[in-house]
């Protein structure tokens, strides 16, 4: 019974000193349909000092492929970027140099640091630009799941 308590007071000593993994939060849509796409994703657990180490593209066909997703040839002007935000706190931001003309973007984003792999799906709901008068941004997020397998 020692051992276990003296087990666990040593685990609470070296847990605060353990890395906490990167995360990735909501996507918040700044633009409309038929405009140049301008978003941004919160990064959750990044130190602003580890932000040039973090890699973010949009993830390769075998993994859409792997979760179920079409991967149209449109979403390959996407383009993202890791920086801090306004406010300081690490983003990634996606942009597209040319207007998007689809009502909605479903795509996964990969995120690669010395650390590990994270993948996350993103649904982009674009609005016609009459549509987003007194409203900041519309966007939901859809969990991954893995593709059902054919029985």
């Amino acid at each position: 019974m020692r051992k276990v308590a003296w087990g666990l007071a040593l685990l609470t000593m070296v847990l605060p000193g353990v890395p906490w993994s990167l995360g990735l939060g909501d996507i918040e849509v700044g633009s409309a349909l038929n405009q140049p796409l301008q978003a941004q994703i919160r990064l959750h657990s990044v130190p602003a000092e580890e932000l040039e180490d973090i890699k973010v593209t949009l993830a390769p066909r075998a993994d859409f492929e792997r979760v179920g997703i079409e991967r149209p040839h449109t979403l390959t002007q996407l383009s993202f970027r890791p920086q801090l935000g306004a406010d300081g706190v690490p983003v990634i931001l996606v942009t597209t140099k040319s207007p998007v003309r689809e009502p909605f973007l479903d795509f996964l984003v990969e995120v690669r640091w010395s650390k590990g792999r994270l993948l996350r799906e993103y649904t982009v709901l674009l609005d016609p630009p009459v549509m987003m008068e007194g409203r900041t941004g519309v966007a939901t997020q859809v969990p991954s799941v893995p593709a059902a397998t054919p029985q």
